[in-house]
């Protein structure tokens, strides 16, 4: 029995402008070399626009830490506010209504004078400080 061997298929030699390796697929479009043709024809330096970038990345990045810093701020100012109705409420009801324990509502004004005297100390520092 002999087999038959196929050798490869030879492949010719095409210029690089008609080589299929590094000519776009029929319908393709390069977005970031058309964009990059497009701010050059502009006037626009590659360097004017990566600092643009670089400035939208820096400003998106400091909108979140915003963003954060809000959810922070509102989520200790109601949970004060809770506090204070809590306490309140222990202090003009009966002791009959009340829902805390009295070590729970000591620990309950302790955080409220603290929260009290750290605002105080913060707003006369940053006068200070200004």
């Amino acid at each position: 029995m002999s087999e038959v061997v196929s050798l490869p298929e030879k492949k010719t030699f095409e210029p690089p402008d008609q080589d299929p390796v590094f000519a776009p697929e029929p319908g393709q479009n390069d977005s970031l070399a058309t964009a990059e043709a497009n701010s050059l024809a502009n006037g626009k330096s590659l360097q004017s626009d990566g600092e643009a970038k670089e400035h939208q990345r820096h400003q998106s990045f400091r909108d979140h830490v915003n963003r954060a810093t809000l959810g922070i701020f509102w989520a200790i100012a109601v949970s004060i506010g809770l506090g204070v109705i809590a306490y309140t409420f222990h202090l003009l009801t009966p002791p009959s209504w009340h829902f805390l324990e009295a070590a729970q509502l000591e620990s309950v004004k302790t955080i409220l004078i603290s929260a009290l005297f750290s605002s105080a100390l913060s707003g006369y520092a940053g006068k200070r400080m200004a």
